[in-house]
């Protein structure tokens, strides 16, 4: 037997409480296909050749109201170049992944692609 679904009423703690809930859920899951912009702040690489860790300072585009975060991801040869010589000369970067928390951490992952926008002084 069918009937509608009662109408359910939450004090305004309750409200706060599940509004909190939602935010972490959402810093936990990720956001996908996010767009980067900022400068490069830390470099990483054991060897010589391949995969380096690099962290960026910046803010996503038109997410978040522009609140700067440091975002961390790893990068193949050749786009940790393109990194380092960015940080090099104080150019920014544009970084199109998925956006995913680990633990306080944000990383981005499945790295679509890695861009440098020279800064003119």
């Amino acid at each position: 037997m069918e009937r509608p679904t009662e109408r359910i009423r939450l004090a305004r703690p309750h409200l706060a409480a599940l509004d909190a809930g939602a935010k972490d859920l959402r810093a936990r899951l990720g956001r996908g296909d996010m767009m980067l912009v900022g400068s490069v702040v830390r470099l990483h690489r054991e060897l010589p050749q391949g995969l380096g860790a690099v962290t960026v300072a910046g803010s996503f585009e038109d997410r978040d109201d522009g609140r700067p975060r440091r975002v961390r991801m790893t990068l193949d040869h050749h786009d940790y170049s393109k990194a380092a010589e960015a940080h090099r000369r104080g150019d920014e970067v544009l970084v199109r992944g998925d956006l995913t928390a680990l633990g306080n951490a944000p990383r981005m992952e499945n790295i679509r692609s890695f861009a440098v926008r020279h800064v003119s002084e």
